[in-house]
């Protein structure tokens, strides 16, 4: 049974050809407009597939967190990826929201829209949408104007994309260092995975 029945929200199947989900070797590439967190020297780095209107992915972000405050920017870090459902059009106006702050702001701002919409999951529409912009710092004018436009739907339709070439079924989900982990899973699970890493030798 897919993991993600018990920990995570179901998307679309990935077509034939694609990545097996088990495929640990699986390297996922980070695109310059990619939301990130930590620097990009840090030894690890947690690629992060979720879906805005998934409570799974919502609960995850606690996890991720603690995470960040464990182990520090130094040591982690932490890439987004909008992995909308296909046919879930509330989800992918989300998605593209994001995006449009991201572009707007910076990933410090991604970050403050993604916890705002994650405390309204309930709440939809370019409003909504558009007070949030102006919490994470962004001019809501400027917001409403690239959201009208879908100026984020080329990013998400990217992070789509690759989510079904690497097999990604199901939000959330997480490759560490390119090694997965499906589902919303307890804190342990990714401190085995982080510290696991940073045992690794490092390249020089």
């Amino acid at each position: 049974m897919f993991l993600g029945s018990l920990f995570g929200c179901r998307s679309a199947p990935a077509p034939a050809g694609t990545l097996p989900e088990s495929d640990s070797r699986a390297v996922v590439s980070i695109a310059e407009d990619d939301a990130k967190w930590g620097e990009s020297t840090a030894p690890v780095t947690i690629v992060w597939f979720g879906d805005f209107i998934c409570p799974f992915t919502a609960k995850s972000a606690e996890t991720i967190r603690r995470l960040e405050s464990e182990y520090g920017p130094e040591e982690l870090r932490v890439v987004w990826k909008s992995e909308p459902h296909p046919f879930e059009a509330r989800g992918i106006e989300l998605a593209e929201a994001a995006e449009v702050v991201r572009g707007l702001g910076g990933s410090d701002a991604f970050w403050r829209f993604q916890r705002l919409a994650f405390a309204n999951q309930e709440d939809t529409g370019a409003p909504a949408f558009a007070e949030w912009a102006r919490d994470s710092g962004v001019d809501p004018d400027a917001f409403s104007k690239k959201f009208a436009a879908r100026a984020g739907a080329e990013k998400v339709a990217r992070d789509h994309a690759l989510a079904k070439q690497l097999g990604v079924r199901g939000t959330p989900q997480f490759f560490v260092n390119g090694k997965g982990i499906k589902g919303a899973q307890p804190i342990e699970t990714f401190e085995t995975a982080v510290r696991f890493e940073l045992r690794q030798p490092r390249e020089k």
